[in-house]
């Protein structure tokens, strides 16, 4: 684990009771803060996968995003279709985004969009969640530990838009 990472953590235990609602705009009206986790491949022929939940605090719209590299399934899906993405947390509380699309580049993603609307349910539930699993266009890209403890994202996303760190920290 580099420094950065663990200075991140201490910040977020520092501040950790600090996130009960949806976060206040940060000053700067366009700021986007994110928490990223890494679901291993359980075997050498499972793809690994990237998970980075994000919130712009001009509108409290929310993001996921799952990113991997080199995955057949994503080739030829049209990016204007919509695909929406299913959250099911570890508390039983499920939600659907409102909508979603396959990027395919350098990494291949899926994401999926809350809106403004949808976002402080997203928000609530990532309160409690201590892991998720992430359907897609009838795929399932498996479960992901968010920390390993309750509420790790939110606390993430909540103390960069306090202002708490950033990752270009050192």
């Amino acid at each position: 684990m580099n420094h950065v990472a663990i200075r991140t953590v201490l910040s977020t235990f520092a501040l950790w009771g600090a996130c009960q609602a949806l976060p206040a705009l940060a000053q700067d009206d366009n700021k986007i803060c994110s928490a990223g986790f890494d679901r291993e491949a359980a075997s050498p022929s499972e793809r690994p996968w990237h998970i980075d939940f994000s919130y712009r605090s001009r509108d409290g719209n929310m993001t996921a995003e799952i990113k991997g590299l080199d995955y057949d399934a994503f080739d030829g899906k049209d990016p204007d279709d919509n695909y929406p993405m299913t959250l099911i947390f570890d508390t039983g509380k499920t939600t659907i985004s409102r909508s979603g699309g396959y990027e395919n580049g350098f990494y291949q993603l899926v994401w999926g969009g809350w809106g403004p609307e949808k976002s402080p349910d997203l928000w609530a539930m990532l309160k409690d969640a201590s892991s998720v699993q992430v359907k897609f266009d009838k795929q399932d890209f498996g479960t992901f530990k968010l920390g390993g403890i309750k509420g790790f994202a939110r606390n993430l996303i909540n103390t960069c838009l306090k202002g708490g760190f950033s990752a270009d920290q050192e």
